[in-house]
């Protein structure tokens, strides 16, 4: 499984991986790949070309992509709800 996968399956690890390198997931919402950056000042979040989906503004890039690229884990069929 690709960093990428992992990153869409809620792996936080493979999220920071992902986001060193540049690479920004689709939209967790309506799986659209055109994501766009806002930015003001010094707080900067990406946003969905399609469903306007937006993270949260963050100080810097990194921390704009890592906010987006950040998805919640995926349970697995057969794990148990905590």
């Amino acid at each position: 499984m690709t960093d990428v996968e992992k990153a869409l399956r809620g792996d936080h690890e493979a999220s920071k991986r992902v986001t060193e390198d540049g690479i920004l997931l689709p939209c967790p919402f309506c799986g659209c790949k055109d994501i766009k950056e806002g930015s003001c000042y010094w707080q900067v979040w990406y946003f969905c070309g399609e469903c306007m989906c937006e993270s949260s503004a963050k100080d810097g890039e990194y921390n704009a992509r890592l906010a987006w690229n950040t998805r919640a884990a995926v349970r697995e069929e057969n794990e148990r709800p905590v």
